[in-house]
Formats: C-alpha cells, structure tokens, sequence
C-alpha cells in the first residue's frame, strides 16, 4: 500500500530492469552511459514506512533472492575486515543472482572524512572507497534505504538511478493499511 506517485516510481524502476538489455544492448545506450548496467534504487522516508517491505517486493517482482546487509554485519573494529565484508556481500550477490539491500545506508554511504586524524577515519574513508569500487563493478540490483538520505556522499547519490520517497500514508492509505492487516473481529 504506497501512494500513486510511489508506486509509479517503483514500476518505473521495476520497468528499467526488465527491459535493460533492449535499452542498453539493441539501443546502444551503454555508448552513452557506460555504467548503465548498474541498478541502485535508494528509498527514502520516515522510520515504518515500508522500504524495507519495498525491497523485499522488487525482490519477489523480479524473481530474485534478497540479499540483507546491516552496517552491524559489515562493519568491524579490525583494520580491514570492513571492506572485506563490503566486498564479500558484492560476491555473494553476484554469485547468487540475488538482489542486495543495505538497510540504514546512510551509516554506509555517509560522507567521507576530510580531515583525517586518525587512523579509524582512514579506515572509515576507505570502506567508502571499496563501496563505490564495488558498486561500479556489479552489474546487479542494489537498494538503498534510509531515514537520512540527506547524509550520503555525493558519489554515491550520483550512482544511484532512483530515489523513490517512501512517504508516510495518508488517511486512505492508512485505512487500506488496516483493512489488510486487521482481522474483521
């Protein structure tokens, strides 16, 4: 249950991925846009809106397994292992066919650090720089979602193809809400 505009903005998405080999193989887009292989969706809105049921119905729309990654799962306090978990997480999405959702991106796709001090700030600089690395490299589906989209790094705002506001429901989406989910007792 999304708005019109919100749905629209999904099948349009949903549409680029579906004909994506007509667009960039027999039109020859990908002359003009070399990354166009790359599909990062970023939804957008307040906390309980539904992106992450979104992504999960992309998911099942496309037929494709979904691949979950929380900054929790990735990150670590070793020099290193983050970017290897960030790398790994691209592997397995590739290996299978599956559709990679970042929740809570923003912690993910922050800014990167200009004034670097310490070693944990080179740290975080570089996880961001594998990120972007990787996302140029996978030709599969990526979806962001975030509370804070606000806070990304313009490089990464730039590599993605959608953002699609996940607002919160008004009054008849609110009622269609309840009519799905609540029993008739």
């Amino acid at each position: 249950v999304v708005s019109d505009i919100t749905l629209h903005q999904i099948q349009s998405m949903l549409a680029k991925v579906e004909h994506h080999h007509f667009l960039y193989e027999q039109w020859n887009l990908k002359k003009v846009d070399p990354y166009g292989g790359r599909t990062v969706i970023n939804l957008y809105g307040p906390p309980g809106t539904g992106k992450s049921f979104c992504a999960e119905a992309i998911a099942a729309a496309l037929g494709k397994r979904i691949i979950r990654v929380s900054y929790a799962e990735i990150e670590s306090k070793y020099v290193g292992d983050t970017p290897k978990n960030i790398k790994a997480a691209f592997a397995k999405a590739k290996q299978d066919d599956a559709l990679l959702f970042f929740d809570e991106a923003d912690s993910i796709l922050g800014r990167r650090l200009t004034n670097v001090t310490q070693s944990a700030d080179h740290g975080v600089n570089v996880s961001r720089s594998v990120m972007l690395i990787e996302l140029d490299r996978f030709d599969g589906i990526t979806i962001f979602a975030t509370n804070l989209a606000s806070n990304y790094d313009s490089a990464f705002v730039r590599r993605i193809l959608g953002h699609i506001e996940m607002p919160l429901p008004n009054s008849t989406g609110r009622e269609r809400l309840w009519r799905l989910h609540i029993p008739q007792e």
